[in-house]
């Protein structure tokens, strides 16, 4: 990371370069392609827990939201057990409002390509940054996206979901460490406040819409990288490393 000269100057995406487009609309292709053809077919991606778990709870939470009702109880369990307090429907995960307006299977799908939208866009974002020429960072993209947890743990959507955020959480981080180590140690700290709190908002929104997802693996993983990234880019030594306690 520290070897590459980031674009924080020159913001890459102002405007697109047609590598850029062609590479970001590949990944919404990709997935629309991957999930879409198997559930005209008659084999949409719902197996495993998916099945037996968060797919029902989330028709269930899209049918109460219908209903205009907030998706609280779920009465078919047990004697009753809580919906959005049992946290794995993602009740409240803002795409999961899409199962109240569309047919089950289609709001699943969407959710399902969302994912790896999110997270392909997401790496190529973090590494176009970065200063990366976009094929390059097309292929790390596509290879975060389609490979490890992203593919062994689809059978637990909340899983992906929650793990999709993770390249933009990091873009986040490094970009607020870049840009504050452009300002003199003159600097204030009201200032430096001032400047944080955009990145601060979107990391909070990231930690907000991890959360919905209703999954402990993808809360434990965001909540990982900030505590190991953000002190890792400041104390190490690179091109991040702090060069006194006030910096």
């Amino acid at each position: 990371m520290s070897l590459v000269t980031p674009t924080h100057q020159r913001r890459w995406w102002r405007p697109l370069t047609s590598a850029d487009r062609r590479a970001l609309f590949a990944m919404v292709v990709v997935p629309t392609f991957l999930f879409v053809i198997p559930a005209i077919l008659g084999h949409p991606a719902i197996d495993g827990d998916n099945l037996i778990q968060n797919f029902p709870l989330r028709v269930l939470s899209g049918q109460q939201i219908a209903s205009g009702h907030l998706p609280l109880f779920n009465p078919l369990a047990n004697s009753g057990t809580p919906l959005l307090g049992g946290l794995n429907a993602g009740a409240l995960y803002p795409l999961t409002a899409i199962f109240a307006f569309v047919p089950p299977i289609a709001a699943w799908i969407i959710n399902c390509i969302a994912v790896y939208v999110i997270a392909a866009s997401g790496m190529f974002a973090l590494l176009r940054w970065h200063g990366l020429r976009p094929l390059s960072s097309f292929a790390a993209a596509m290879s975060f996206a389609y490979s490890g947890a992203m593919i062994g743990q689809l059978v637990h959507l909340g899983v992906v979901q929650g793990f999709a955020f993770i390249p933009w959480a990091a873009l986040i981080l490094v970009s607020l460490s870049r840009r504050l180590s452009l300002e003199p140690a003159t600097s204030t700290w009201r200032h430096l406040a001032r400047i944080s709190t955009p990145w601060m908002w979107g990391y909070a929104l990231l930690w907000g819409l991890t959360f919905l997802t209703g999954e402990p693996r993808g809360i434990a993983e965001i909540e990982l990288l900030t505590l190991t990234l953000g002190p890792s880019i400041l104390l190490i030594r690179s091109s991040y490393w702090i060069q006194s306690w006030r910096a």
